[in-house]
C-alpha cells in the first residue's frame, strides 16, 4: 500500500476517537481561548490497535515519470501524528458539520494556534501561551478587522480595529474602565484617556455637548481637555 493511502487510512480510523475533543477545544477557543489539544491516542505506535481497514489494492505500477494525483479526499475529521504518534494537528468541522477549524498543538499538548469559522460564520485566528490561554486574538466581525492582545489573565490589553470606518488602537489597564485611545475621524485624530469609565483627558479633535442647551461644538486638532470625575470639562485649552 502506497505511504500517501496509509496516511489517509490512519487519520479516518483515529478521527473517530478524538472528534468530541476536537470541538470541545472549539467551543473553548470562542469561549475562553484556552484548551488542551485531544489527548494522545492510547497506542504504542499510530498504527496499532486501530479498526480494521477494508482490503485496499496496492495501484498498478507506474512507468518512469508518471504519477497519481488524489484530487479530493471527504472526511469530516483528519489528525495529524508527529513521529512520536503525538496528535499535533487537527483538521475538522463541527458537530453540525459547518464549522471548519484547523488546530496545531505543541509537544506538551496544549493547543497553541487555532483557526476556524465560528457559528456565525466569522473568521477567527487565536494563538496560546503555553499554558493554553490565549495572547492574541485577530478576527472579522459585521466585516471589520479586530486584533486583540491579551495578558496572562486573559484581558484584552491592546485592541487594533475599524469601527464604522473609523481606525483606533486603545491601550487597556488592568481595569477595563481604564484605558488610552488614539483614533483618526474624518475631522483629524483625536487622543483620550478614561478611568472608571469616564472620559478625563481629551487631545485633538473633540465634540463636547452643552449641558443646558444641547448645543454640541467641535473643536480643532489643537484643543486639550481635561475633565473632573463627574465627566464634566473641567479645563480647557487653547
Amino acid at each position: 500500500m502506497s505511504e500517501r493511502l496509509k496516511t489517509v487510512l490512519l487519520c479516518a480510523a483515529v478521527s473517530a476517537g478524538v472528534s468530541a475533543g476536537i470541538w470541545l477545544l472549539f467551543d473553548a477557543v470562542e469561549d475562553e481561548g484556552a484548551a488542551d489539544f485531544p489527548a494522545r491516542p492510547a497506542v504504542a505506535k499510530p498504527a496499532d490497535d486501530l479498526p480494521a481497514q477494508p482490503t485496499v489494492a496496492d495501484p498498478p505500477a507506474l512507468g518512469l515519470g508518471q504519477t497519481i494525483v488524489a484530487k479530493s479526499v471527504t472526511a469530516e475529521t483528519f489528525l495529524l501524528l508527529d513521529a512520536a504518534g503525538l496528535p499535533r494537528a487537527v483538521l475538522g468541522m463541527g458537530p453540525e458539520g459547518d464549522r471548519p477549524s484547523l488546530s496545531f498543538g505543541d509537544r506538551e499538548g496544549m493547543t497553541r494556534i487555532t483557526l476556524c469559522l465560528t457559528d456565525k460564520d466569522m473568521p477567527l485566528f487565536v494563538c496560546m501561551g503555553r499554558d493554553g490561554r490565549e495572547r492574541l486574538r485577530l478576527v472579522v466581525q459585521d466585516d471589520l478587522p479586530y486584533q486583540v492582545f491579551t495578558d496572562n489573565e486573559h484581558r484584552g490589553r491592546i485592541i487594533l480595529g475599524i469601527s464604522d470606518g473609523v481606525p483606533a488602537v486603545a491601550l487597556v489597564g488592568a481595569d477595563p474602565g481604564t484605558e488610552a485611545c488614539l483614533t483618526i475621524i474624518d475631522e483629524g485624530p483625536s487622543f483620550y484617556f478614561r478611568q472608571g469609565n469616564i472620559l478625563r483627558m481629551a487631545l485633538g479633535h473633540t465634540s463636547t455637548t452643552d449641558q443646558g442647551t444641547g448645543r454640541v461644538t467641535k473643536w480643532p486638532v489643537s484643543t486639550l481637555h481635561l475633565y473632573g470625575s463627574d465627566g464634566l470639562v473641567k479645563w480647557r485649552a487653547p
